[in-house]
């Protein structure tokens, strides 16, 4: 189980992306306030400031739940651990 826990993260953090970028379409149809309705506005107004700003903000997301992902994998995968001493 240990073995295979890192391609499981992999695919668990990478779904966590997908459902992070999926939010804006979600948000729009259902009419909900949030990141995906403000990234639509400002893009509708012209407001290049705000699409770079929730732009870093998504992409700090992913970055972080991808750090987050490695490792807990490093932790959980024994051959890893053992080649960091």
């Amino acid at each position: 189980m240990r073995n295979a826990a890192p391609t499981v993260l992999t695919a668990v953090g990478l779904n966590a992306v997908y459902l992070l970028s999926g939010v804006i379409v979600v948000e729009n149809v259902f009419d909900f306030p949030g990141l995906g309705q403000a990234l639509v506005a400002a893009v509708g107004n012209g407001d290049t400031t705000t699409v770079q700003a929730i732009g870093i903000v998504l992409g700090a997301t992913f970055i972080m739940i991808s750090l987050v992902m490695d490792a807990i994998a490093t932790l959980l995968n024994p051959r890893a651990r053992a080649g960091a001493r």
